[in-house]
Parts: C-alpha cells; structure tokens; sequence
C-alpha cells in the first residue's frame, strides 16, 4: 500500500482514465490554466510582487487539478484557496505599485482583502463565496471529506482506510466546472484592476480566449458534455 512507485503508477492511470470519462471537462481546465499562465506577456519592474504572487496563484492550480484528477480532495482544494487568496494579493500589489515588499503578517492580508471588497466588490464576493465553502467543507476535519477514504468491509466487519477519495463521476465534473469558474473569476479581475492600473502587459486575443472558456464553461454547467 505504501509503496511510492506503485503510488505514483496509479496516479498515472488515474489521469488516463480521467482524460477518457471527463475529456470536455479536462480539456477546458486546462485551456483556462494556459490561459491564466500566459496572459502576462510583459511585466514593468515595479510589478515585480504581482508576478511573484500570480506565479503562485497558477502554480497552486496546477497541483489543484492534478490532485483532482489523482483524487486527493482536501489536498486539491487547499490548492485553489491558496490561488485564489495569492490572485487577490498579486492584484493588490498592482494597486500598491510599490517598491518594498509587503510582510506576511495577517494585517496586510486583511488590506488586501478589505482592498479588493472596496474596489472589486462582484470578485471579492465571489471568490470569498467559494474560498468560505472550501474553509467549511474541507480545510478541517469533517465527516463529509473523512468518509471519502473510509469504508466499511461487510465481510469481516472492519473499516478501511484508502488513499484515494471515493468520488462519483457527477462530483468530479462539479468539481472541475469549479476550477474552471474560479480560473475566468480570477481573469477577469485581472483584466480589470490592469486596466485600472497598467503595469503589465497582456497578450493580444486574451478576451476571446476568455469568451471561448465561458462558452465551453456554460455548455458543461448546462451538461452538454
């Protein structure tokens, strides 16, 4: 059970059979992360902290998905709640065009929070609806996310612990078409606080590519898959 390599080799079959069971799904996650990794194409030198923080956002849903897909839940959504508060934070540095780098104490953050709600209330209220579902439902310890990889044998009475969450197939496409809402929220923050505040540089055709996800975004919410 514990074996790393074998570990790792079920993962792998994992993302196969989920490139085959969730395909239209996956592949508009992953065209909305290439969108949300590539839409800076240049970034001025007092900006510096807004790179570091979308660094942070992109990489943390990267292993967001990648742990969907390997069916680590709680692991998948500390993910996204750690981007969607470093998406808040790289816009926020946008705003302070500053030089100094700010502290990690949690004062900062909460200006940077109180910062967004003041500005761009439609995104705050809508990333902070889903960064408080995922406080409730899985960055503690419940008896919803527990029962995932637990079960008990009929047989001999026991309960067994798994690795890997139980998820049905309608779960998991609920899932991703939440990765995918959480992508085009932070984007169009983006856009807009750049637009208050033009430090960097997006790439030619990145509203059409955005128009393209909600479209295919839109089509899966409505289960036309």
């Amino acid at each position: 059970m514990f074996n790393i390599n074998e570990i790792a080799e079920y993962e792998y079959l994992l993302i196969l059979e989920a490139e085959k069971k969730y395909r239209t799904h996956l592949d508009t996650c992953v065209e909305a992360l290439e969108v949300s990794w590539t839409f800076a194409e240049f970034v001025k030198h007092n900006a510096l902290y807004f790179s570091y923080y979308l660094s942070q956002s992109n990489k943390a849903l990267y292993l967001s998905l990648m742990s969907l897909l390997r069916k680590h839940t709680n692991q998948s959504y500390s993910n996204m709640r750690l981007s969607i508060e470093s998406s808040i934070m790289a816009c926020y540095e946008l705003h302070r065009n500053a030089s100094e780098l700010l502290g990690d104490c949690e004062s900062d953050r909460k200006k940077a929070y109180k910062w967004i709600e003041s500005n761009y209330k439609n995104h705050s209220d809508a990333l902070g609806g889903l960064k408080n579902k995922i406080n409730k439902e899985f960055m503690h310890s419940s008896i919803n996310s527990a029962s995932a990889h637990s079960k008990m044998n009929i047989e001999n009475g026991r309960f067994d612990s798994m690795l890997f969450d139980s998820v049905d197939d309608s779960e998991m496409k609920n899932r991703l078409v939440i990765f995918i809402q959480i992508i085009l929220i932070q984007l169009s923050m983006y856009r807009e606080v750049i637009e208050k505040y033009p430090l960097v540089e997006m790439k030619k055709g990145f509203q059409l590519e955005v128009e393209s996800i909600l479209k295919e975004s839109y089509k899966l919410i409505n289960g036309e898959d």
